[in-house]
């Protein structure tokens, strides 16, 4: 009896195994925590103190979670993703992006949309789905427009819309450098220190629930975009409003589907263009036109320039 017993168990997790992952039950989980505050390197700045951070896989738990932090619209908020890399020294079932950041000056989410053992959690993507198509939501973040590109692939995912995306990265103080990262703009403008750690930048988001860690590094990203925000609406209303901001977004973004267009395109540019001069061999003259009409057409498919927004005459040096 007990080796039929025995055999019963192991046919039942050979089937169990063979599954497809979305098929098997998912379990749930929200945690919510607080977040330890940031090193101050301006001693008189009012950012950077604790905040609680919600970190959940849960739909309903996300979708209460927007509808109570943005219920005022139109609204700007900092938003970031988080990304499992696929790294031949590491072996995971999922890479790609597994977490979303939604951020406002007083409180995170941290939203799971994949997981190594399930792939994208398809009842994450709704919420999700409707909070990108908001355009009363303006989404602030560094290399924004790349992120919306990589939900854009995930398949089966209908993630195709992400309106008013603003990218902070031209935030600036004088001429020279077009695009400055998010701890420079933390440091710049909030008077914090944003820590950012390779390992943790690197590490396996698809796991669940994620360490501790990974869960204050994803979330802070976010909320310095929010924080900054604030900072520069408080010195500069009328430039910085959500209003102001939403509009000029809205006139000048493109779709997401555009972007990963040229995106595509720019890459396949690219790689015929490093077919031609790999060779050391000396280029035919028919050849030396390609090269600098491929040049040409990759210049044209760059991405976007964020707006550059000039921040010295509020006192801040970047």
């Amino acid at each position: 009896m007990k080796d039929v017993i025995r055999l019963s168990i192991v046919a039942l997790m050979s089937f169990a195994s063979q599954l497809p992952r979305d098929s098997r039950k998912l379990k749930h989980f929200s945690k919510e925590q607080i977040l330890p505050p940031l090193p101050k390197l301006d001693p008189d700045t009012e950012y950077g103190d604790s905040i609680p951070v919600m970190y959940t896989n849960d739909p309903s738990v996300a979708s209460a979670w927007i509808e109570d932090h943005l219920s005022e619209k139109p609204i700007a908020v900092g938003w970031d993703v988080e990304s499992s890399p696929d790294l031949p020294w590491r072996k995971s079932d999922y890479s790609g992006p597994a977490t979303v950041q939604i951020s406002v000056l007083e409180a995170s989410l941290v939203f799971q949309i994949a997981q190594e053992d399930s792939g994208i959690l398809m009842d994450t993507l709704p919420v999700l789905q409707d909070f990108l198509a908001d355009s009363s939501i303006i989404k602030a973040g560094v290399g924004i427009d790349q992120d919306m590109i990589e939900l854009f692939r995930l398949e089966s995912s209908g993630l195709d819309e992400a309106s008013a995306r603003l990218d902070l990265g031209g935030i600036r103080s004088k001429e020279g450098r077009r695009r400055h990262s998010l701890k420079t703009l933390a440091g710049g403008v909030l008077g914090v220190d944003l820590p950012k750690s390779r390992n943790t930048a690197m590490s396996n988001w698809g796991q669940a629930p994620l360490k501790k860690k990974q869960i204050v590094y994803a979330a802070r990203d976010a909320w310095v975009s929010a924080a900054i925000l604030h900072k520069l609406v408080a010195e500069d209303p009328t430039t910085y409003s959500t209003e102001s901001l939403l509009k000029l977004v809205l006139t000048e973004e493109c779709s997401v589907e555009d972007l990963n267009s040229r995106a595509i395109m720019r890459k396949q540019k690219k790689t015929r263009l490093l077919d031609l001069i790999k060779d050391e061999n000396e280029l035919s003259e028919a050849q030396e036109l390609e090269v600098k009409q491929l040049k040409k057409e990759r210049k044209k498919l760059a991405p976007p320039l964020p707006f550059i927004f000039d921040v010295k005459p509020l006192g801040l040096e970047i």
